[in-house]
């Protein structure tokens, strides 16, 4: 079996989830995002994948005055306050083949691990009903 090294690390296991953190190349701890994949105890066959980032709101690009960078950070903060809502972009560097080889590796995993949970899950209801 393939081990995942460059960049992506498995962090937990458990029967029916596996966890994931995955660096971005610019080697900032700000920017690692943890990805988590998981049977949804809701419906069966279904897999909910997360994504949790440290979001930074920057709007700093172009704005050399400190007080219009404020400005736009006041006026984001007020739009979520009151729809609850503000757009966000944020960005992971994959550095190489490599790296992205390796985050597909791991999707897959997570992918092989929710089926045989599912089959695993079938197979105990079935049995159950035919006690």
């Amino acid at each position: 079996m393939k081990e995942i090294s460059k960049n992506i690390m498995k962090i937990y296991e458990s029967e029916d989830s596996i966890d994931y953190v995955l660096n971005c190349s610019c080697c900032s701890e700000d920017h690692l995002t943890r990805i988590e994949i998981e049977h949804n105890q809701n419906v069966a066959e279904e897999i909910t994948m997360s994504f949790h980032k440290t979001m930074v709101w920057t709007s700093q690009w172009g704005d050399i005055n400190w007080f219009l960078r404020m400005w736009k950070r006041l006026k984001a903060s007020y739009r979520m306050l009151v729809t609850g809502w503000i757009d966000i972009e944020e960005y992971v560097i994959l550095e190489d083949e490599e790296h992205i080889d390796n985050l597909i590796f791991a999707l897959e995993e997570g992918r092989k691990k929710i089926k045989e949970y599912n089959d695993k899950s079938v197979r105990i209801n079935t049995e159950f009903k035919n006690i």
